[in-house]
């Protein structure tokens, strides 16, 4: 029996799989969940993965060159009210933002 992906092995997969993509221009992870020595990290809320989409992509819409983010969480697992709404509010001011528990769930990006 093997034991189910742990998300930081997922968030590796995603992050490698999207930096082959010629749709996707730039993609990065992103620190998250606390300060390390007297760097501020990213806020409460922000997802795992942070990139933009190339010029001349689209899906849907127009996604030429604009943001994603991606929150990677297990299968089963929930984002937190934090990570919810900051989900909720990249998608209403223009940007891509979701929920991977799985690299199916990004396979309509590459």
């Amino acid at each position: 029996m093997t034991s189910p992906m742990t998300e930081a092995a997922l968030q590796k997969q995603i992050l490698d799989v999207l930096k082959l993509s010629p749709k996707i221009a730039g993609v990065q992870r992103i620190n998250t969940g606390g300060r390390t020595r007297r760097t501020n990290l990213a806020p409460a809320g922000t997802p795992d993965i942070f990139g933009w989409f190339a010029k001349g992509f689209s899906y849907v819409r127009s996604l030429s060159g604009v943001a994603f983010w991606i929150e990677v969480k297990a299968p089963g697992k929930n984002p937190t009210p934090e990570q919810a709404k900051f989900i909720e509010h990249a998608n209403k001011t223009g940007a891509v933002a979701f929920v991977a528990r799985s690299l199916e769930d990004i396979q309509w990006m590459i």
